[in-house]
């Protein structure tokens, strides 16, 4: 999932300005694969672990000194709309851990910051699997 310049993101009490990117990607850290006889090719896999890493890219202007310790735990919300639109606004929520805080300087593209981090679910999801990141559908 990819949301481009979103409207307003909060990490726990803290509203993050200027972001550019907010980014999830999901990653198998365990991966099942089995092959038959006939071939090549997996006649299974499974991905009975995973990992939701939220990766945020922020201008960082001025006043933009103060960044996530690592380790902060916090509900991450983001609201956005479809291209920038007055229309529908989607909201974003995951509980996420800081896991690292970097820093970028050039001159085509001046200050940002990343800040990435994992998004965590109660007990693992419970056995049912529950994705810790929910997109739910707001009124602008």
């Amino acid at each position: 999932m990819l949301l481009l310049n979103p409207r307003m993101v909060r990490f726990g009490g803290e509203v993050w300005t200027d972001v550019t990117v907010l980014a999830i990607d999901r990653v198998g850290t365990r991966v099942i694969a089995e092959w038959g006889d006939q071939g090549p090719h997996p006649v299974f896999a499974d991905v009975p672990e995973r990992k939701t890493v939220v990766r945020i890219v922020q201008e960082v202007g001025a006043g933009g000194l103060r960044a996530p310790a690592l380790g902060d735990e916090q509900e991450l919300t983001a609201r956005t709309t479809p291209a920038g639109s007055d229309g529908e606004a989607y909201e974003l929520r995951a509980r996420c851990v800081v896991t690292g805080v970097a820093h970028e300087l050039s001159v085509r593209r001046g200050a940002l910051r990343t800040i990435e981090l994992i998004a965590v679910s109660a007990a693992g999801g419970g056995g049912g699997g529950t994705d810790p990141v929910s997109v739910v559908r707001v009124n602008p």
